[in-house]
């Protein structure tokens, strides 16, 4: 499973110590000796379970037209509205459309707008601050090459917000810049 890349939770259930070191090799969360005891076993499964919610949580569920995607996170560049469908534009080059959204822009990409990695500089795009390479006076200069317009009756706090991210992510500013 490890050699094809799934990093699915493992845990050993078995009446042998000999294999205790292989668990190690393969980064299994826990190696558990039959007879298998309920405190044992129900903890590592709320653990994994718990870890499996944290990853979830980390996506961004993008119903398309065929399927419905999980986009991680972190991968997405920015979201822009295009007519009543969201672009979801990741960092390896694809791009997600949904399908058409019934729902206001900001009520359809708010999950992105809670944990303040994501910023909404403009009424039609929302980017992802780990993505921006620099910032002018009028728009975001993103490291795929994209420019996301900055309104000018916006761009004090917008500035404010990307040093805020920069400073919260220990970025400091050289020339001893502030917003």
């Amino acid at each position: 499973m490890r050699a094809r890349g799934d990093d699915t939770p493992l845990v050993f259930l078995t009446s042998s110590a000999d294999h205790a070191l292989d668990a190690f090799r393969v980064s299994a969360v826990q190696y558990i000796l039959k007879p298998v005891k309920e405190c044992d076993l129900f903890p590592v499964l709320d653990k994994i379970n718990h870890a499996l919610k944290q990853t979830e949580e980390r996506c961004f569920v993008v119903t398309m037209p065929e399927q419905t995607v999980k986009a991680p996170r972190s991968s997405i560049v920015y979201v822009e509205l295009a007519g009543r469908n969201l672009m979801i534009y990741l960092e390896d080059g694809s791009v997600l459309q949904s399908k058409t959204i019934r729902t206001p822009f900001l009520t359809a990409v708010s999950p992105l707008l809670e944990d303040g990695q994501f910023l909404c500089a403009h009424k039609s795009f929302v980017l992802n601050m780990a993505h921006v390479e620099r910032m002018t006076k009028n728009s975001y200069v993103m490291k795929n090459g994209a420019k996301l317009p900055i309104p000018r009756y916006k761009y004090a706090d917008a500035k404010a917000s990307y040093f805020a991210w920069l400073s919260k992510q220990g970025i400091g500013l050289l020339g001893g810049q502030t917003p």
